[in-house]
């Protein structure tokens, strides 16, 4: 079984929304529950009100584009997707296109389906551009 994927994937995909929740949440949380007077602020319902949209606009932020991330693996004619909770195995003939672009050094590359799979019908991943072009050559015309 060939890895398509990076391995920065299970960092950006599982570790990094963990992380942020938790920390970041907490964070949050605390600011919330603290009264007014032991908070060294001036105006502690702006912090609060600040930290809270910070809190939920990188939350949206890290949903959009780092829990999408799928890990991809080819074994002969069959891509297997996995978003660490669940595998599908789908055929390699049902790939429609394959496109890539430039992401934090590496490439974030989408692969179309000609169908709608549990995990939608385009699904993304980082890769490097050789093993993309793996993927590409086995696809035949793509």
């Amino acid at each position: 079984m060939i890895r398509i994927s990076s391995s920065l994937t299970l960092f950006l995909a599982l570790f990094v929304p963990v992380f942020w929740c938790v920390f970041f949440g907490c964070f949050v949380l605390f600011s919330w529950i603290t009264p007014d007077e032991d908070l060294p602020l001036r105006n502690p319902s702006a912090f609060r009100y600040a930290i809270t949209a910070i809190f939920l606009i990188f939350g949206w932020l890290i949903y959009r584009f780092l829990m999408r991330l799928k890990r991809i693996e080819k074994e002969e004619d069959m891509l297997y997707v996995t978003n660490y909770f669940k595998t599908i195995r789908i055929p390699v003939s049902r790939i429609v296109d394959i496109s890539h672009r430039p992401f934090l050094g590496l490439r974030l590359a989408t692969i179309q389906f000609d169908f709608k799979s549990s995990f939608g019908q385009k699904i993304s991943f980082l890769s490097d551009l050789q093993r993309i072009e793996i993927l590409q050559n086995s696809c035949g015309s793509v």
